[in-house]
């Protein structure tokens, strides 16, 4: 158990980190690198790249090479981070907003969090999380978005069952001692659904393939084995003409998992706060804030 609670340790510490840095005129890749850099240098993997995901963005969203975004006061960021000790995963998030205005989506998603936890024990049902956070969310008049869920984690698998929604389910499945998840409400200011568009800067290894070059190879055999077979950023891959045909070529293939970025519908606005927790009678969060 010691693994999962310094993973959530350090994510914690990137996470609290990053309010330090996330600032109107801030660039997008400059903060993504320092916080991935970050996790290393505090002695934990990668767990997932950054994410980095503004306003209607709401999830996978990270720097790319030349990215020339820049923070502004009026956006609302989202942080996810994710870091590993040998596979076992610390996954954690907040909202930074900077105007008054965005607040309450802002506590609305932190509250939301809060108020679930308080009920995480063996025995909780799965249906019971997901009427907390509707609630909490619906009573500072935003919703929560419906398909984007909490998820277990197990070693070297960021996302594993159960999928913990956030709204009332009629769900019977209860939460066991020893069991670690991660519980992430996403409050948003639009519809409450969420849609893939074409931007992928997110993959995944799944399977080994028959490769045709030695490019392909190469990113089938980073995929595996540098990253662990951890979601890695487009980014992290060297730079040669065509990548993002092999990249689309391998998924294709069923070599590699994408993940798109994901946006509100309606082009709302999203907030998201996460933490991740071994349950028990007394739930351990493995990512709480060390302020």
């Amino acid at each position: 158990m010691n693994d999962w609670l310094e993973a959530g340790r350090i994510a914690g510490i990137v996470r609290d980190y990053s309010k330090k840095i996330v600032n109107p005129g801030a660039r997008v890749i400059d903060i993504v690198e320092e916080l991935e850099n970050k996790i290393k240098d505090l002695g934990a993997g990668i767990a997932f790249p950054l994410n980095l995901s503004i306003n209607e963005r709401a999830a996978h969203d990270t720097a790319t090479f030349g990215d020339e975004r820049v923070i502004t006061e009026d956006d609302v960021i989202k942080v996810d981070t994710g870091a590993h000790v040998n596979g076992a995963i610390g996954d954690t998030a907040l909202t930074i907003v900077f105007k008054d205005e965005y607040k309450d989506l802002q506590r609305a998603s932190q509250k939301a969090l809060e108020e679930a936890i308080k009920i995480m024990h063996p025995g909780t049902k799965l249906g019971e999380v997901g009427e907390v956070i509707q609630s909490t969310i619906e009573s500072f008049g935003f919703k929560p978005i419906k398909n984007l869920t909490g998820h277990g984690l197990k070693r070297y698998e960021v996302h594993t069952e159960p999928e913990i929604l956030n709204f009332k389910t009629d769900s019977n499945y209860e939460f066991y001692d020893g069991q670690i998840i991660a519980i992430e409400p996403f409050a948003t200011d639009g519809e409450g659904y969420v849609k893939e568009l074409r931007e992928t800067k997110i993959y995944m290894f799944l399977r080994d393939v028959p490769t045709r070059s030695p490019h392909e190879r190469k990113i089938v055999s980073m995929a595996k084995n540098d990253f662990h077979s951890l979601p890695f950023s487009k980014r992290w891959l060297p730079r040669f003409v065509g990548r993002d045909l092999i990249l689309e070529r391998l998924t294709n293939q069923g070599a590699l998992y994408s993940f798109p970025v994901l946006s509100e519908v309606a082009g709302g606005r999203v907030a998201q706060f996460e933490h991740t927790m071994i349950v028990g009678d007394k739930t351990v969060v493995t990512t709480k804030s060390l302020e």
